[in-house]
């Protein structure tokens, strides 16, 4: 599965470093073009799941940080974190909504039934 993202910078080189910060080393440019006041670019990488979109922890890591363990595992939170990753959620947003969605006891098997109780939850 591929991920493709539209990044906007001052200058190429920032962009780049917006780019490999957010999506790994692994990323490749698609396009660039230049806008008024700097240039958009639009980068893809295959990788997915929780650490590489947006690579967060992986920024953590290199800082010497480890993220708490977790202590719930279910396919639906993972899958509801993993598309909110996908459409550019930032990490904490996206776990956050994913195990607020489990808590008190509350297990869906529709993501889209575990996502609603988790943003109802997180926002009230």
């Amino acid at each position: 599965c591929m991920r493709m993202k539209m990044f906007a910078a001052e200058s190429l080189e920032a962009a780049k470093a917006l780019i490999f910060a957010e999506m790994g080393d692994d990323a490749i440019i698609l396009s660039e073009r230049e806008v008024p006041g700097g240039v958009e670019v639009r980068a893809a990488t295959d990788k997915m799941g929780g650490g590489m979109v947006p690579s967060e922890s992986r920024i953590l890591t290199r800082l010497g940080a480890n993220p708490a363990p977790r202590l719930v595992e279910s396919p639906i939170r993972n899958r509801v974190r993993d598309s909110l990753l996908w459409h550019g959620a930032p990490e904490r947003f996206a776990e956050r909504i994913a195990d607020a969605g489990l808590n008190g006891g509350f297990e869906s098997k529709e993501p889209g039934s575990a996502l609603a109780a988790g943003l109802d939850s997180a926002l009230t």
